[in-house]
């Protein structure tokens, strides 16, 4: 079986990393395999990852956006707009 990498906006829904961080470290406990890239603001996703196993924090990178897309915008707004939006800083992900 292969490793597998995935980029996750946790930020996103109607709760945000509330919902999104601990459904992320289900799936990291199912599948060994697996990786997450998460991206959001990192002050928010920090503290839902306090106390988890080393094995599941070396498979966790956090990606901090300062930005978000809003509802109103489409695509064509965010690729113009693009710099600190979430979708689009992969270059701001550190290792958990």
């Amino acid at each position: 079986m292969s490793r597998l990498t995935l980029a996750l906006d946790v930020m996103g829904g109607d709760i945000g990393p509330r919902i999104t961080i601990p459904a992320s470290i289900i799936a990291l406990e199912k599948d060994p395999m697996l990786s997450l890239l998460l991206f959001g603001d990192s002050q928010q996703i920090l503290p839902l990852l306090e106390n988890l196993p080393v094995s599941i924090q070396q498979r966790l990178t956090i990606c901090h956006c300062s930005r978000k897309i809003d509802n109103e915008h489409g695509i064509s707004y965010a690729l113009r707009n693009s710099k600190g939006i979430y979708a689009f800083s992969y270059r701001s992900c550190t290792k958990r």
